[in-house]
């Protein structure tokens, strides 16, 4: 890790088959992309929620999980990757990691972590 003007430079690696990626974040970067999870599991939450009430809303998703992935820079050929982050996400059914933000924000960056170091 290299301390630069404020910012904190991350090396981000990841190898998939015969390709791979390197993308450095920023400090800020990993602020947002930390909120964005958080944005998507409360997200999820909600639709979970409407769901087990009779209100089907399967396509009411705000494709965030694309964004994180974005910024973070693993590419479309990640779809195992992708798939283990959404069934990670859509495993959030414990009330209690909403009502205590400190908990949410833990649970948020260790699928940060998980994304950034597999």
């Amino acid at each position: 890790m290299i301390a630069n003007r404020n910012y904190l430079n991350l090396i981000i690696y990841y190898s998939k088959t015969s390709k791979s990626y390197l993308k450095r974040i920023t400090m800020v970067e990993k602020g947002i992309i930390i909120k964005l999870i958080k944005s998507h599991l409360r997200n999820t939450y909600l639709i979970n929620g409407l769901n087990n009430l009779g209100f089907h809303s399967d396509h009411d998703y705000l494709g965030l999980a694309d964004i994180i992935f974005k910024l973070i820079g693993i590419h479309g050929d990640s779809d195992e990757l992708f798939e283990a982050y959404l069934n990670w996400c859509s495993e959030i059914n414990r009330k209690e990691i909403f009502e205590d933000e400190e908990l949410l924000e833990k649970y948020a960056g260790e699928i940060y972590e998980f994304l950034v170091v597999g």
